[in-house]
């Protein structure tokens, strides 16, 4: 198991092991949405929170997880790559397979990371009442939109920089 694989299973373990944790400690109604000033605005059952939580998780595994490794079943004219047929090529197609199931991986991570946090952030506001999201949220969302970014740059770079045929 690759090393970017262990940590992603780890995070999915920690979500779980979060909603465990606080499931019993957190009000039976829960301040589930806030506004841009870390007001809630929207309020839902902290069983529903916790699964809703968890249904991500699970999406999560699939988008990032299972998804990419099935890959190679999808037939290359269903591909959209720039020069797909030089990445595709039988003598490519496996390196480009593989870098495309670690690079979903890696944002995969960074995903979890981020709802992982912002979910303990909104268990924190509703541990200290009246609840308030921490100011900290927007930094993990511009640090999380500035990681795709560079992310995205990094792709496509990858995928310009074929030579010619």
């Amino acid at each position: 198991m690759s090393a970017n694989r262990k940590v992603f299973v780890a995070l999915l373990v920690l979500s779980v092991v979060q909603t465990f944790l606080y499931y019993p400690q957190v009000p039976e109604v829960m301040a589930s949405h806030f506004d841009g000033a870390g007001h809630p605005n929207g309020w839902m059952p902290k069983t529903a929170f916790f699964c809703l939580h968890l249904a991500m998780m699970a999406i999560m595994t699939l988008s990032f997880l299972f998804l990419p490794r099935s890959l190679n079943q999808f037939p290359i004219r269903t591909w959209s790559l720039p020069r797909k047929d030089y990445w595709l090529s039988p003598e490519r197609r496996e390196a480009t397979q593989r870098f495309i199931q670690d690079q979903m991986l890696l944002f995969g991570i960074a995903t979890l990371v981020l709802l992982i946090v912002i979910i303990q952030l909104a268990i924190e506001a509703n541990l200290n009442p009246p609840p308030t999201l921490s100011s900290i949220t927007k930094q993990f969302l511009v640090g999380y939109f500035v990681f795709t970014a560079a992310w995205l740059m990094r792709f496509f770079y990858r995928f310009a920089r074929a030579p010619a045929v």
